[in-house]
This record gives C-alpha cells, structure tokens and sequence, in this order.
C-alpha cells in the first residue's frame, strides 16, 4: 500500500486541477496510466465534456481535503464557452499520481446562483481542534441528513437552528421564499423562511425522495468538513404532499416526472453539530449510476 499524499500535496493538485481544465489538457496533470475519469456519472475521456468546452475556473467556493485516503476536491464555478456551470472535482491519488478524477458539473440546475458559488464561502470557519468532529462523527452527521430527507425526521439530524444551507449557490433555508419556491409558497407553506430541521420536519421531502443511494464520503478534519457524494432517485410517486399540520401541498411540475439527483453536499461540524451546509447538484435520468 502506497504512503497518504500530504495535506500539502493535494492541494497543490487541485490548484493544477484548475489550471488544466480551462486550458483542455489533462497532459497538465500527473496522471496514472489507468487513471479513471467521469463526468456526471459517465466515463468521459478527459478530451469530451467540460475538458472540450472549458475557458475558465473561478476562485473554489471550497477545498475539501482527505489525506488519510488520499482524496481531496472542491467546488466552484467553472465556465464552458465563457458561461457559468457548478462543478465539484474529486481526485484520488497513489504513489504521487492521479488514479481517479470525478466531475459533477451543474448546467444550469434548478436553484441556480453561480455568484453564490463563487469563493471563498464566507460560510465555512476555521474550527479550533478541541471543537472539531471526528471522522466517524463527520459521517454520521452527513449520514443522518441523507437519511432524514427520506425519513421526514428532521429531529434526528445533528444541526443547529442558524445552519445556513446554499444549493447550487441559492439559500434555501432561513430566507424568504425564492423563484424556485413560489409554487409551494403560495399554498402557504415558505419552505425556505424555515430551518434545516424544521424544514425536514414538515415530511415534504418524504414525498419527493424515494432514497439516497451510493454514498461515499470524503473527510476533511482539519476543516471538520465531510463531502458526500450521493444520489436521491425522485420517482414522481404523487402529485401532492400531506404536510402535517397544514394539509394538501400540490407538488410543482419539476417534482412530477421520473429523476435522480447525482449531489455533491459538503457539511461543516462544530460541537458536534452542522452549522453550514454546500450543495452542488444537477437533475439526471432517473435511477442513473453515480459511475463509483
């Protein structure tokens, strides 16, 4: 087994990372002789997709940063034909080279904000050691929302009251209603004026989500950062959502056909809990494979 690459290492790949892609070529990169690409779940040769049609890389919303398993990434916007996409990379490494390279890039996705994408997040702090989640922690906590979403048990998610959550750059908990809500709004019920957990708590999602699936986890402790990586097959079940307490919420028309998320979301612990919340994510054909 080969030696962690350094904290160091890593981050100086992902400054690379950003440099080859608005330049088209991967040759940039030190990569191994079986290194695997995709993008959006889809092996693509590091010559198609955003490699082809890339012309710049904006300042990472974040880095996330996994020695111990020799992964690191970030998101950010990028720009194909000068116009904006969200994009999360994920690399992994061995013996100093690049042995996968995974893009999630967001064309034009619902909830879309690239200036909320752009960094540095001035949600993300820097955490003193003694307030800092563990590994196993990191995951639970990211685990426990995942399966909240499905569940409608907002109670059960480690997360405080202030959490402020951004989706593909648009603020979606603790503001007034957006574009993307009105819908929903306008039956009375402003998702996004409430919490995280109050949000969950409502089961709204319990009639969207069938299940989120394939997780895999990248673990950042220095930051008390974990990214997971997933997707939430959205089978259209029903055309409307019981909410308890308030009644018949007719589903917007983006919920009523067939779809899977494939999501990158990053959650940062302090004290144990989630206090900011990153997603980037675009919606697919549903029950695609995450490509891992």
């Amino acid at each position: 087994m080969s030696e962690p690459t350094s904290r160091e290492e890593l981050h100086k790949l992902l400054a690379r990372l950003s440099e080859a892609l608005p330049a088209r070529d991967a040759g940039r990169l030190p990569l191994a002789p079986d290194t695997r690409f995709t993008e959006n779940g889809q092996e693509v040769p590091p010559t198609e997709g955003i490699w082809a049609i890339a012309t710049g890389v904006r300042p990472h919303l974040l880095e996330f940063v996994d020695a111990a398993t020799s992964q690191a990434g970030f998101m950010t916007v990028a720009e194909e034909h000068g116009q904006p996409v969200g994009l999360t990379a994920r690399l992994k490494t061995a013996l100093g080279r690049i042995t996968e390279l995974e893009l999630i890039v967001a064309r034009g996705a619902p909830l879309f904000n690239p200036e909320g994408m752009t960094g540095p997040s001035p949600m993300l702090k820097s955490i003193e050691a003694a307030r800092r989640a563990s590994r196993s922690e990191l995951i639970a906590a990211a685990n426990a929302y995942f399966d909240a979403l499905v569940s409608g048990d907002g109670d059960s998610i480690p997360v405080t009251a202030e959490c402020r959550r951004l989706e593909n750059g648009t603020h979606t908990v603790l503001v007034e209603s957006t574009a993307f809500g009105s819908s929903v709004a306008s039956q009375g019920l402003n998702l996004f004026r409430m919490g995280v957990a109050e949000q969950i708590n409502t089961q709204f999602f319990t009639h969207v989500i069938n299940r989120t699936r394939d997780r895999r986890f990248v673990v950042d402790e220095e930051q008390s950062l974990v990214v997971g990586f997933a997707a939430w097959d959205e089978g259209a079940r029903r055309t409307y959502a019981e909410v308890p307490g308030h009644g018949r919420i007719d589903l917007p028309p983006l919920f009523l056909k067939p779809h899977t998320n494939l999501v990158s979301e990053a959650f940062q612990v302090e004290d144990g809990r989630i206090g900011a919340i990153h997603a980037i994510f675009d919606y697919f054909p549903y029950g695609m494979k995450t490509g891992w």
